[in-house]
């Protein structure tokens, strides 16, 4: 008996026990992996929420401030409905960010730069940026009314439904975007682009300031009323049925621009050029006019729609060279 309790184990045992123990280091060794990246995947977890906390008006230690500040392509999905208002952004760059029905209202935000953010259904109104750049963005049914705005980027992006009334924008660009039904009603502007970027339905009624440019631009039937602008280019843009009744206009250059069916009614008019547009069946009837060209611009009627001048105070033949005309265009 004692003799089979101590004898040496056989080749079959031998094989069996180191089956044994590889199945025990195989499994140990699993069970390391999987805590190590639960423990990894931790780490990012509370390196976003570490920087998210920075963000949030809230007491943060020095610790969460550097990892926020050294915290770059964050991703981030901020869930709906959340009041955000007053947060400051400062010195972070953002990849991905995605906020539907989002309140961000008095957002701070300085030197932040978000590639492809998706902005849906958020209020942003009253709030200040400088030298913000969300580049590809798409905004749509948001609001940003009453913002300051410094050296605002938005090139290349698309911007659907959303309101920037009463904003005020200076040293800005919204380059090369696709705008529609977008409302820059009351806008206050200083050197803000608009350059080959198209829209539908745009509203810019009443907006005021100097060196807006809208160079190269698509924007049919957009509404200008009562705008107060110096020094604009809107060169060589399809201005199709834009309307600005009541406009006061000073150095602004719309030409070789496509201006058909446009409506420049009772407005001012002063060293402003037409050359070389399309004016077939432009109406600026009642409007004040000094030092304007209309050089070799067409003034023919449009299917039956008179070009008209009635009433034009300070129109002078002068202004009319090589213009064509025929018997649709009333100039009295």
């Amino acid at each position: 008996m004692m003799a089979r309790m101590f004898r040496k184990p056989d080749g079959a045992e031998r094989s069996r026990a180191w089956g044994v123990l590889l199945l025990f280091i195989l499994v140990f060794g699993a069970v390391i992996c999987h805590l190590v990246s639960s423990y990894t995947h931790y780490v990012r977890v509370q390196t976003v929420f570490m920087a998210w906390d920075r963000l949030v008006p809230v007491e943060t230690d020095s610790r969460k401030s550097q990892i926020a500040a050294n915290t770059a392509a964050l991703q981030l999905l901020i869930d709906e409905g959340q009041n955000l208002g007053g947060i400051e952004l400062k010195g972070l760059t953002f990849s991905t960010v995605r906020m539907r029905g989002l309140n961000l209202d008095n957002t701070i935000a300085t030197d932040i730069g978000i590639h492809a953010l998706l902005l849906d259904r958020c209020s942003l109104d009253s709030s200040k940026f400088t030298r913000v750049r969300w580049t590809r963005a798409a905004i749509s049914n948001s609001t940003f009314a009453n913002i300051e705005a410094l050296r605002l980027v938005l090139d290349e992006s698309t911007i659907l439904g959303s309101s920037f009334t009463g904003a005020s924008l200076t040293a800005s660009s919204i380059a090369w975007a696709r705008l529609d039904a977008a409302d820059f009603s009351d806008t206050l502007v200083d050197d803000l682009s608009f350059y080959e970027s198209s829209g539908l339905r745009c509203v810019f009624d009443r907006m005021s300031g100097d060196d807006v440019q809208f160079l190269k631009a698509t924007m049919p039937y957009a509404k200008f009323r009562n705008v107060n602008l110096a020094n604009a280019r809107f060169e060589d843009s399809d201005l199709t049925g834009v309307d600005f009744s009541g406009a006061k206009l000073f150095k602004v250059d719309f030409s070789r621009s496509k201006l058909a069916r446009s409506i420049f009614v009772k407005a001012e008019l002063e060293n402003c050029q037409f050359d070389k547009s399309d004016l077939r069946g432009a109406k600026f009837d009642g409007a004040i006019v000094a030092s304007v060209s209309f050089d070799a611009a067409d003034l023919r009627g449009l299917n039956g729609e008179k070009t008209s001048f009635v009433g034009v105070k300070g129109l002078l033949p002068s202004s009319f060279k090589s213009a064509l005309t025929n018997g649709d265009t009333h100039i009295k």
